[in-house]
Order: C-alpha cells, then structure tokens, then sequence
C-alpha cells in the first residue's frame, strides 16, 4: 500500500483532529488570557490604566493568532494519526502496513490490501468525536467576565483615569486639527518663512507634550494655557494675523472648558 494512499484515506481525519487540538490550545489561551485580563482589571482599581476595557478585548483579540500559531506548532504528525484510526477500530492495520510498505513478501501484500479494503469502507471521520471541556470553558468565561466586571467598579483612581482618557482623547483630536490648520495656513500663505512653519509645528508638538505630561487637571489647563499664549504670539507675526481658528481651537476645546468646570464645580461627569 504506497503511502500516497494512506495519507490521503486519513486526510479527514488528520484535519479533524487539528480542529480538536486547535480547540484545546484555544481554551487553555482564553483560561490564559482570562487571568491576565482579571490582573489588569484588579490593578486598574488602583493603577491608572486608561481605556481598561479596550485594552481588555486586546487581550482576548490576541488569543485567535496565538491559537492559529499554537494549532499549526502542534499539529498532528502522521504517526500519530495513524495511531489514532487505528484505536478507532482498525487493530493497528495501518500503523502496520506503514511500517510493511517495503515489504515485497505475500503476507506484507495481503495485508496491505486488507488495510486498504478497510479504510474504503470505514467513515473514520464519524468515528473521532471532537470533545469539549466544560470545565475549561466555565473557567475561561468566568475570569473573562470577572474582569469586564471588575472594570466597570469605580476604584481608588477613578477620576484619575477619566481624566488620562479625556486627555488622550483630546491629544488625538488636538493633534488633527492643528496639523489641518498649519496645512491650511501654508496653502492660505505661500509666503509663509521656514521660522514661522516651523513655530507651528513647534506649536503642535508642545501640546502634545503637555497633554502627555499631564496628570492632574491643573496640569492640562496648565499646557493648554502655554498653547494658547504661543498662539497669540504667533498671531502678531505678519503673515499669521489671521491665525485665529488656531487659538480658537485651543480656547474652545472641549477638554478645556470640561476640565474648568470640573476644578470650580467637582462636577465628576465633566471629565
């Protein structure tokens, strides 16, 4: 029986049994994942760690390439699943007529013929049952939603971390909208000298800076008081009189007058 021909009666099987495997190394992955979910949730009722949740579904996002890795890393050889359909009802014919493949001897013949005969008629697919563990299941859902839970608990740094992602949020739209006006302004005044370009850009990297560095809400009106007075400056400079959709972009920032609201009323929703 040439090889060629096991290989491809135990094809189905083969594939059937990396569904399996890869199923097992998914559970013990998401159990993994789990627990390292739950750790971060725990930490971030102390530690400041913004956009916890997010971060949360990254960690079980990662889980899917780790267990298509971990699948192909431990696929079956074909030894093993020979051995496999032979513990499925075969009585060691195949892992047999493997090792007679060479054999030129009337009984190695017969009995490759029989092996041949019986993977014709044999469903060994049906045969191999693909099993699921409860247990590791009921374990991995239940630290994965003992995280989400615990993120949603306010902890002792609570307003610290509305405060982190009101910052990065704004940092990210504060960044957009001064790299459009200072592309806007160069397309407004072609005259525009490398000094004053390059104030500009000097501008959006402070505040970034200053959003970055901020850790209290004293601290980001701080930075964006610094960018507002450097806007001002840069508006007296010939050609940039007219540079004040920058400064009113700053002034009328909503991480500003929410953080203003929240120094002077403690208002928690502001943030």
């Amino acid at each position: 029986m040439e090889p060629k021909l096991i290989h491809k009666a135990l094809k189905p099987l083969k594939r059937k049994m990396l569904i399996q495997g890869g199923i097992r190394i998914s559970l013990f992955v998401f159990i993994a994942s789990g627990a390292v979910s739950l750790l971060m949730a725990f930490l971030s009722l102390f530690v400041v760690i913004p956009f916890i949740r997010l971060k949360l579904l990254y960690v079980l996002a990662a889980c899917l390439p780790v267990t298509f890795i971990g699948s192909l890393v431990t696929a079956p050889s074909w030894k093993k699943v020979m051995v496999q359909a032979d513990n499925l009802g075969l009585k060691e014919r195949i892992i047999t007529a493997w090792y007679l493949r060479d054999d030129p001897s009337p009984i190695a013949k017969l009995q490759r013929e029989d092996t041949k005969t019986v993977l014709k008629n044999v469903n060994l697919v049906s045969r191999y049952k693909i099993q699921l563990s409860k247990k590791m299941v009921m374990a991995a859902s239940l630290l994965i939603l003992s995280a989400f839970a615990i993120s949603f608990i306010p902890g002792k740094v609570f307003q610290k971390t509305q405060l982190r992602e009101a910052l990065i949020t704004e940092n990210k739209e504060q960044e957009k909208e001064i790299a459009d006006t200072i592309k806007q302004q160069q397309q407004k005044y072609p005259e525009m000298t490398e000094e004053q370009l390059a104030a500009l850009k000097e501008a959006l990297e402070k505040l970034k800076e200053a959003l970055k560095q901020a850790k209290t809400k004293e601290d980001a009106l701080k930075g964006l008081a610094q960018m507002e007075n450097l806007m001002k400056e840069l508006q007296s400079q010939d050609p940039l009189q007219d540079l004040k959709e920058l400064e009113n972009a700053l002034a009328g920032s909503p991480l500003t007058e929410d953080l203003a609201k929240a120094m002077i009323n403690e208002d928690e929703q502001a943030l």
